[in-house]
């Protein structure tokens, strides 16, 4: 179970002093800690404000140092007029909630006139806690995508239950943000679910997903479900309905244009996402599953009297069939 702060945790640095129990001795020294965090997360990614500091003599004639907050994202405290002694120093991270969720301890030899460097000190889950980063299937080509602007997808769902099918964590994250993870968690088997979201008019529109992903879950553990390939909800993918026609009510026939080349873009990109040649005549083609969001439509060929070429941008909505008609003019 997660400890919550007590009354004595609200004791806090005041003028960059402490509250300092003196058991005896008189000769002083001082402690440097530095505090980090699993797989190199900060104290916003672990939700953590401050850290709480306890410093316990192990013997007589040492000092005591109660309870005592810091800023967390200070990374690193030096704890003066410590008597000579050996300790026991307790860190402790503090959510806003005053929760706290992960702890240390170090043990410490204080001499006199001399700084102990702890050095960095790691701490870890007082229970356990998952974390899954996220990729995208893609068809051509066959290979998954971590590129969220390429794959169309704005936020991810994640979604974790228990063996029991009791939801236990919710979140959706930003894209970008990930990985992302679920703290405070008891031991057991989990199963978490990944909902890519693009969303229209505000509602969103799962266009990949990944369900029921099996993990174990062990205390003061960290269980990585590394990245996991969403595979694409094609009935949310849209289609393209390419047609064209030339400027000036030209037709194939007075074009002299018997072949067509079409190239299709990803909104603004270079990468050509979708190519084929037609003949001039099978206006218009149908085109599918493509991930919503903005395509660009490039057709081009050449006549008896030169290149004609044309270019159409259009709007694909999840489920739908999106018209893509192109001019073609020399």
């Amino acid at each position: 179970m997660l400890r919550r702060l007590g009354v004595v945790a609200a004791v806090a640095w005041l003028s960059g002093g402490c509250l300092i129990l003196n058991t005896g001795g008189t000769s002083q020294g001082s402690v440097r800690v530095t505090w980090l965090f699993p797989e190199g997360r900060t104290c916003a990614d672990v939700n953590a404000t401050q850290m709480q500091l306890t410093l316990s003599a192990r013997s007589s004639g040492g000092s005591s140092l109660g309870p005592t907050l810091v800023a967390c994202n200070a990374g690193s405290f030096v704890i003066n007029h410590v008597r000579e002694g050996d300790y026991v120093l307790q860190l402790d991270s503090v959510n806003p909630e005053n929760v706290i969720e992960y702890s240390a301890t170090a043990n410490v030899l204080v001499t006199g006139s001399h700084e102990t460097d702890l050095g960095q000190v790691t701490l870890t889950a007082l229970l356990g806690e998952l974390i899954v980063d996220w990729q995208f299937e893609r068809v051509n080509p066959a290979a998954p995508t971590q590129d969220c602007t390429l794959a169309g997808v704005s936020h991810v769902q994640v979604v974790v239950t228990d063996s029991g099918g009791t939801e236990v964590y919710s979140a959706v994250p930003e894209c970008e943000s990930g990985p992302a993870g679920a703290r405070n968690l008891e031991a057991g088997r989990y199963y978490v679910s990944l909902y890519a979201l693009y969303y229209l008019s505000m509602v969103p529109f799962i266009i990949y997903q990944a369900r029921d992903i099996p993990v174990d879950v062990t205390l003061q553990q960290t269980a990585d479900l590394g990245l996991q390939t969403l595979t694409q909800v094609t009935d949310n993918f849209g289609n393209l309905n390419v047609s064209w026609s030339f400027s000036g009510g030209g037709t194939c026939t007075s074009t002299g244009v018997s072949q067509l080349t079409v190239n299709i873009y990803r909104g603004a990109g270079t990468t050509v996402e979708d190519t084929f040649t037609a003949a001039c005549n099978a206006s218009p083609t149908v085109r599918h599953t493509f991930v919503p969001g903005d395509w660009r439509v490039e057709i081009s060929g050449t006549g008896t009297g030169g290149a004609y070429h044309g270019t159409s941008t259009v709007n694909v909505a999840p489920g739908q069939t999106a018209n893509a008609p192109v001019t073609l003019a020399l």
